[in-house]
């Protein structure tokens, strides 16, 4: 299984899409015969990345929201707040402006209560861009003051 991971990967870096598709999907298999939940979650992600760089958005989409349900059934705030972002960038790819700063802003509560900082970079970086591609003026601060005024 690690292998079939791990290799897809070197395939993916390398361009060779197909095959990163077949070994992850090789992975898949044997995750589904076995009780390793967080691996299918990662594999999961992985084809939905190597089908966003295909750009078959919606393929892409029912791999992250299978990864999504998954993590949220095993209870993993850290896989859900990535995945919410992951979901952000499809709807960016997609021009879903509505779509993308809700998926964005889940991620960046998500990242903010697990206290996930380098999330939290992510998931800002996302609302960035989607403000500064789009000319959309998002005002997060409100948004943050509040939650940083919880704690």
């Amino acid at each position: 299984m690690y292998y079939f991971l791990n290799r897809g990967e070197v395939y993916f870096l390398q361009g060779e899409n197909t095959r990163a598709i077949q070994l992850y999907s090789k992975a898949l298999e044997i995750l589904k015969k076995h009780d390793f939940q967080h691996f299918y979650i990662i594999t999961l992600k992985n084809i939905g990345q190597v089908l966003v760089d295909q750009a078959e958005f919606a393929k892409a989409l029912e791999h992250y929201q299978r990864a999504l349900r998954l993590a949220e059934k095993l209870n993993n705030q850290q896989e859900v707040a990535q995945i919410l972002a992951l979901i952000g960038w499809i709807y960016v790819n997609q021009q879903n402006d509505s779509l993308s700063v809700h998926y964005g802003h889940l991620s960046l509560e998500k990242m903010m209560t697990i206290n996930d900082k380098a999330g939290v970079a992510y998931a800002n970086n996302l609302l960035g861009y989607i403000s500064f591609k789009r000319k959309i003026i998002l005002n997060p601060l409100p948004f943050m003051k509040r939650r940083w005024n919880r704690e």
